[in-house]
């Protein structure tokens, strides 16, 4: 699945990008912005492929963050010969929204209103998390305005209800693939402890569970490496509980922290039952996550609970 999806954003998306924005934008160094996004592009997946896109974007446009805006929102209208099937044709704007996740945090509104005009193509919803973290008052503020919206695909930014109103109706006597794409649409629901998106896959309410032997290593990480992270889950009760189980790590940023949820699984434990829990978590540097040396807190979710595990230290890379 993943290679097909991909291969629906070969080297035809990045020819028309630089097309439409030469359009609006004559200084644009079309063939310099091209043969960067060929080096390594064959091997990556698609989310690859669009934050590598958006990468030459940063590199070619004019360093100014609200002038390269403006002009990659001013070429989004412009025509092109991309043409892609599945659904896959808005996946051509995908970099245009990885491009103001990671450059315009500083620029808050511009960037808002440039995602306010490209999720009209493909959504933001991952762009917009950024600035949630960043700016979580301005930014809760004006998706509020956008709830009420004249166009549907800036209002579908914020109906958690809805959501889970259409998940539990198409549940219903669902197929098991019908059932598999339900999960797939609540996954960030999920992820972040939405009580109706719990619910409506059959985990709501506390999970009466004991955690024990705890194990986190190494103590102290470095940058560049790995934490691993383990726990045993046991049922207190004499009968069967289901139990949604997920990892939180708050990772120190440049200033505070933010808290990434990582999928565990979806356990059924049988009466007085157990089960061990445990994740690698990759400690290198990402286009999608800067890592910085201090003290990390880790927590179980479970069934949307919080559970403290403990923590690790990270030091800077030898």
């Amino acid at each position: 699945m993943a290679s097909q999806l991909k291969d629906q954003f070969g080297e035809s998306a990045p020819r028309a990008i630089a097309a439409m924005i030469r359009a609006v934008h004559a200084a644009f160094p079309h063939d310099d912005f091209l043969a960067d996004v060929r080096k390594g592009y064959g091997p990556l997946s698609l989310t690859q492929r669009g934050f590598h896109i958006a990468g030459a974007l940063r590199k070619h446009l004019p360093q100014e963050y609200p002038r390269a805006v403006r002009i990659l929102v001013e070429s989004a209208s412009q025509p092109h010969d991309h043409q892609a099937s599945g659904g896959m044709a808005a996946f051509l704007y995908m970099p245009h929204l990885f491009f103001i996740a990671q450059h315009g945090l500083e620029h808050f509104e511009d960037s808002m209103r440039a995602q306010h005009a490209l999720t009209q193509r493909f959504t933001a919803e991952f762009s917009v998390r950024a600035y949630l973290e960043k700016h979580p008052e301005r930014t809760l503020a004006l998706l509020r305005e956008w709830t009420r919206d004249p166009s549907e695909h800036v209002r579908r930014l914020d109906h958690p209800d809805l959501l889970v109103a259409t998940a539990k109706s198409w549940l219903k006597s669902a197929t098991p693939e019908r059932r598999w794409i339900v999960n797939h649409a609540l996954r960030s629901a999920i992820k972040r402890a939405d009580a109706g998106a719990l619910g409506a896959l059959g985990y709501g309410g506390k999970a009466d569970v004991s955690v024990r032997k705890v194990a986190i290593t190494p103590a102290r990480a470095r940058i560049g490496g790995s934490v691993n992270i383990s726990f045993v889950l046991a049922n207190k009760l004499a009968k069967r509980q289901r139990v949604m189980a997920d990892l939180v790590v708050h990772f120190v940023k440049a200033r505070g922290t933010g808290a990434k949820t990582f999928k565990l699984k979806a356990v059924d434990l049988p009466p007085r039952g157990s089960v061990t829990l445990g994740k690698k978590i990759a400690l290198k540097q990402l286009t999608t996550r800067k890592h910085y040396p201090g003290v990390h807190r880790v927590e179980a979710l479970l069934n949307g609970q919080r559970v403290k595990l403990g923590q690790f230290a990270l030091t800077p890379a030898a």
